[in-house]
């Protein structure tokens, strides 16, 4: 734990891929909020309104996207799990 402070441990193989998976994973986090606390409203007050208007179609597809892009994103996530495991091809 004492290493994570040191710039060193940033740089080295592991470090480059764990900071990319914990960014990754905020990207996670924060594409899931808009989804529940945005999106997810959003189309709820829409759907409830007019589920066959245009904006109920755009906001279903986004919701859909954003679905698919956490889908991606985790398997990015799974991808450097095993990178910190197995080392990363790239080094």
């Amino acid at each position: 734990v004492a290493q994570l402070g040191s710039a060193a441990f940033w740089q080295s193989r592991f470090g480059v891929v764990l900071l990319l998976k914990l960014l990754v994973v905020a990207v996670i986090v924060t594409l899931s909020v808009v989804h529940d606390f945005v999106v997810g409203p959003r189309a709820t007050r829409v759907l409830r309104a007019n589920p066959t208007s245009p904006e109920a179609a755009r906001i279903r597809r986004n919701a859909s996207w954003l679905g698919r892009a956490n889908l991606v994103l985790a398997l990015i996530v799974l991808a450097l799990a095993v990178m910190l495991v197995r080392g990363a091809p790239w080094y």
